[in-house]
């Protein structure tokens, strides 16, 4: 299997929330990973190497490809913390 790791066109450096779609097979139950930083390129780049959150550790471990899907740029960090909150509070509520 090849692995891949597509970034969106929009992503560019500051602050954003970063939704990221798993091709398949999916890392467990999960298909997509939802995310916020204050540098999202940099993020990025930590996540294709396997670093920061675990799933994304697991999705390099398991050579799981992965594409970024969806960019919300935001003007600061605080504003992306809290757009994360509330996409993730909509999903699981």
């Amino acid at each position: 299997m090849r692995v891949e790791s597509v970034i969106h066109p929009a992503v560019t450096d500051g602050p954003g929330v970063y939704l990221i779609h798993f091709r398949p097979p999916a890392v467990g139950h999960a298909r997509h990973y939802l995310g916020m930083a204050a540098d999202v390129t940099e993020r990025i780049k930590r996540h294709r190497n396997g670093n920061g959150a675990r799933l994304m550790a697991v999705a390099a471990e398991r050579r799981v490809d992965w594409l970024v899907a969806r960019l919300w740029p935001r003007p600061d960090a605080q504003s992306a913390r809290e757009l994360e909150r509330r996409l993730k509070t909509r999903h699981n509520g």
